[in-house]
């Protein structure tokens, strides 16, 4: 795990959500979804097989002590602060039906902050994480910050019948615990039964919910259906490779400048810029509308997209990150962490979207100056103090 780290992150959805059904309900096209699988397995392995020659036994040594408690009470107040504003941005109207139908953009102080600190939760568990690993937060409260993550995230579900953001959270929380050894592997098993268990209650509740909000819910597609993955995927052999749809306003086949730009600069200083959502341009494609959206998971996205040569080198390209921020034998810094933590909730996790995710990472990192200014001082001040000298 911890020298596959990319591979196993791949393999991961397709271990547990894909395969697993396709082979149960004799899914036909079980052969293009194991084809998916290769594009994207076989240069991470190639290259963390490679690595692996050079890779010290892995010692987690966490510098947490730098910081002291300090890490552990920023993690709290940053997940307070993401879960809080969430919740008060979707009672404020981010999620309501004419926002989702996309007749209406969401507007109001909480959802505009909420675009600012929606992504504090993702840079709080990572911090958290090596705070627990450097004895610096007990289990107590580790568990304690991850559940109120989670309950956040839950509100704003049953408050915006939108489940996609819950369930990226979960995923993610699951894998870096899973990777830094957080949890074990017999604990992830039993929270995943549990999650299975409770999904047929959970999709009631957020039919229900879409109902009363006046959204169109398709009684066609129940709790099980919802749950074919390999489904997903198999559709992506409909459509032309790599993708085509004349659909002016929308982001398509972007370049590295595209995504650095969407990602680096704010809305408001480009206001001209297209829109980035690859849900609806798939959909459209499908022969759907500009109010839906519709992906096939993140790699045969990818492959529809730009195409199969693309595809390796993309997942090469992913590999190569994750071996230069996940070395062993180093010092695991809240930094090293939180970018190993975005890979992972980004462009390698379970239900990404290229380029959309890819883009919403870059946001998510540039809006953590606050907390990268705030370990900075926290840094100066202890050292500040251990040496005697005053701060000025």
């Amino acid at each position: 795990m911890k020298k596959y780290p990319s591979t196993f992150a791949i393999a991961a959805p397709y271990a547990i959500i894909v395969f697993p059904v396709a082979i149960l309900n004799l899914n036909p096209d079980i052969g293009f979804i194991a084809f998916t699988a290769v594009l994207a397995l076989g240069p991470t392995v190639l290259i963390e097989t490679i690595r692996k020659n050079n890779f010290k036994r892995f010692q987690f040594e966490s510098n947490a002590r730098l910081y002291g408690r300090s890490l552990y009470r920023l993690a709290h107040i940053g997940v307070l602060t993401s879960s809080g504003v969430g919740v008060l941005a979707a009672v404020s109207g981010k999620g309501s039906v004419a926002v989702q139908a996309g007749l209406a953009a969401a507007s109001g102080p909480f959802v505009i902050v909420d675009s600012i600190t929606s992504g504090w939760v993702i840079i709080s568990i990572c911090f958290l994480c090596v705070a627990y690993a450097g004895g610096e937060c007990s289990r107590r409260e580790f568990i304690w910050v991850n559940f109120l993550a989670l309950l956040g995230a839950g509100i704003e579900v049953y408050l915006t019948a939108i489940t996609a953001p819950f369930l990226e959270l979960v995923t993610f929380i699951f894998m870096l615990m899973l990777l830094m050894g957080n949890i074990k592997p017999k604990a992830a098993v039993a929270a995943l039964i549990c999650v299975l268990i409770l999904w047929p209650l959970a999709f009631d509740i957020r039919n229900e919910a879409r109902s009363t909000s006046g959204l169109i819910v398709d009684a066609r597609v129940d709790a099980n259906e919802r749950l074919r993955f390999d489904k997903q995927i198999a559709r992506a052999q409909e459509l032309d490779v790599p993708l085509s749809v004349e659909m002016d306003g929308y982001l398509q086949h972007p370049t590295i400048v595209d995504i650095l730009r969407y990602g680096i600069v704010p809305r408001f200083l480009d206001e001209g810029r297209d829109a980035v959502s690859t849900g609806v341009i798939i959909n459209v494609a499908l022969g759907g509308t500009k109010t839906s959206a519709f992906t096939f998971l993140p790699v045969a996205t990818i492959y529809v997209l730009e195409g199969p040569l693309f595809t390796l080198f993309w997942y090469a390209l992913l590999a190569i990150s994750v071996g230069i921020v996940w070395r062993g034998g180093t010092r695991m810094t809240p930094m090293r962490i939180l970018l190993m933590g975005l890979l992972l909730y980004g462009p390698l996790g379970w239900f990404s979207t290229y380029p959309d995710k890819m883009i919403g990472t870059l946001q998510v990192l540039i809006s953590g100056i606050p907390f990268y200014l705030i370990l900075i001082v926290i840094r100066i001040r202890r050292n500040s103090t251990k040496s005697g000298r005053p701060l000025v």
